[in-house]
This record gives structure tokens, C-alpha cells and sequence, in this order.
């Protein structure tokens, strides 16, 4: 028999999971939207010969740009809430990954753009591009290896192995995708489902030995 204390504990604990696995759903779901979205607007423009004139519009790709931003500032503010979520009841440093990851990306536009905005040598131009590419390279890796860390996690927490299978179809399809000229947006489609797919499955956290 549960006493009254341990009931409201559950249903506390429930109900947190419930609105992380929806904030989750919600960023996921964007994310979906972004990958969907360019990947149809490209196949019609391909289909109609480029009559779209989606590539020479500047003013559709300036107002789609600034669309794109603000809903990925959406996503990033509902993924930060729901492992927020999951990290304090499981105990699994998820959120503070991702917050590293967003400060991380942050810091290399802003570094990179600083670098190819100073007026300088050619010379030394060419030791800022080099500069650029390391800092890009080295804070890549760090996303990387980081986001997969953290879908790990919540695979382990959560029970569903989907989140397992969501980092192998990353590591399998993004390197077929630069090799083979695949289309970027069908590939961020692909694997947008089956991370959606997993957020939809959370119905428990489990504590993180």
C-alpha cells in the first residue's frame, strides 16, 4: 500500500514527465518542420526547373533565414526545459550538455565572424581562416560527441531504444550524406522522425546509477 505522501510524489513525478516528453515533442517537431520544409521546397524547385527561383530570390531567402532563426531559438528554449526536466529527476547531466553545446555554437559564429570581418593582410588573412576552421572543427566534434552523449542518456533513463537508434541512424546517414551528395534536408527529415518517434515513447525516468 502507497501512503498519501508517496501518491503525490508519483503524481508529481509523472506529471513532470509528461511535460518534459511534450516540451521535447515540441522541439523535436520544429526541428522536423526545418528539415521537411527546405527538402519540398528544393525537390519543387528541382522538379520545376527552377522556376521557383528560390536560389535568386534575396528577399525570400533573407525573411526565410530570419523565419528559420527564430524557430530554432524555439526549439533550443523548449529542448533546454525539457531535459531540464529529465536531468533533475534522473540525475543525468543532459541539460548542462546542451546548454554547453548551445554556448559553444554561440562562440564560434561570434569568433569566426569577428576574424573574417577584421580588414587584414593577405597573410594573415590566411592564418585567420586557418583559425576559423580549427575553432569550427574542434567545436563541432564537441556538439557531436556531446548531443550523442546526451541521447544515450536519455536512452538509459528513459528505457526507449529508439533515442539509441536515432544516434546510429545520425552516424550512419550524415557521413553517406557527405559523401554521396545526398539531399541534406531529406537526411535531417529521416532522423527529425525518428527523434520525435523517441520523445513520443518517454513514459518513465528512471534514477541514473
Amino acid at each position: 500500500m502507497y501512503t498519501s505522501g508517496q501518491i503525490f510524489k508519483r503524481l508529481y513525478m509523472q506529471d513532470i514527465v509528461s511535460r518534459a516528453r511534450k516540451e521535447g515533442m515540441i522541439s523535436t517537431g520544429i526541428d522536423l518542420f526545418l528539415a521537411a520544409v527546405p527538402a519540398t521546397l528544393v525537390a519543387l524547385d528541382i522538379a520545376t526547373g527552377g522556376m521557383l527561383g528560390l536560389s535568386t530570390n534575396k528577399t525570400a531567402t533573407y525573411i526565410t533565414g530570419g523565419i528559420i532563426f527564430a524557430l530554432l531559438c524555439v526549439s533550443v528554449f523548449f529542448r533546454l526545459r525539457a531535459l531540464r526536466k529529465i536531468s533533475m529527476l534522473s540525475g543525468i547531466k543532459a541539460v548542462a550538455l546542451y546548454r554547453n553545446c548551445v554556448i559553444v555554437c554561440i562562440c564560434v559564429i561570434a569568433i569566426t565572424s569577428i576574424f573574417l570581418s577584421i580588414p587584414l593582410s593577405i597573410s594573415h588573412k590566411h592564418l585567420a581562416m586557418i583559425l576559423c576552421i580549427l575553432i569550427t572543427f574542434v567545436g563541432v566534434i564537441y556538439m557531436i560527441v556531446a548531443w550523442f552523449c546526451i541521447n544515450f542518456a536519455l536512452a538509459r533513463v528513459s528505457g526507449v531504444g529508439i533515442f539509441e537508434t536515432y544516434v546510429w541512424l545520425c552516424v550512419i546517414l550524415f557521413p553517406l550524406n557527405a559523401l554521396y551528395h545526398l539531399i541534406f534536408p531529406m537526411t535531417l527529415t529521416i532522423t527529425s522522425i525518428v527523434h520525435l518517434l523517441a520523445w513520443s515513447k518517454i513514459e518513465k525516468i528512471s534514477v541514473n546509477v
